[in-house]
């Protein structure tokens, strides 16, 4: 899966978070600075595995910690509509 973000929603940084609002204005939700790294990530070009592999250089972790947490986040913002699967 190589997802990617939903046009609909705007990110905006807040300190070390990141508000994300719809196009409605109606719905807003904080990523903290690692949810918002992965977001980032996910930029439609790069799988899951990949996004695992470059956080856990990032945050000198094992790789399937990396992958676990990943595929939490990514699936969260998919249900939330911030990331669509690709």
């Amino acid at each position: 899966m190589n997802p990617r973000p939903v046009p609909s929603w705007t990110g905006r940084d807040s300190g070390d978070e990141c508000l994300f609002r719809d196009s409605d204005g109606e719905r807003i939700h904080v990523l903290n600075a690692t949810a918002r790294e992965i977001y980032l990530l996910c930029d439609g070009s790069r799988s899951t595995d990949e996004v695992a592999r470059e956080m856990a250089n990032r945050y000198t972790v094992d790789q399937s910690t990396a992958r676990t947490n990943v595929d939490e986040i990514v699936e969260a913002l998919v249900g939330l509509g911030i990331l669509a699967p690709g």
